[in-house]
């Protein structure tokens, strides 16, 4: 299951990657893909551990601070972008 999922995550940004063309080359992209899926697939193992009640490991519970800190910035830099206050 987890592979299926990781595939339909690669197979998204790769698509999304091409059509708006956000990577100089398909190595990035490759790389860029395979991230994804991997950060994807800890973020998803985390949140279902969180559910079952079970504790969170050190390094689940370090991922989780830093998507939470990368969401912030990518926040703040879409406000930036588009100039809303």
């Amino acid at each position: 299951m987890w592979l299926l999922f990781q595939s339909v995550v690669m197979i998204a940004v790769g698509c999304t990657g091409i059509y708006y063309k956000w990577t100089p080359n398909n190595v990035a992209l490759g790389i860029i893909m395979v991230f994804t899926a991997w950060w994807a697939t800890r973020m998803v193992s985390a949140f279902l551990s969180w559910c079952r009640g079970t504790e969170l490991a050190r390094t689940d519970r370090v991922t989780v601070l830093c998507t939470a800190c990368v969401v912030a910035a990518l926040v703040v830099l879409r406000q930036h972008t588009l100039g809303l206050p």
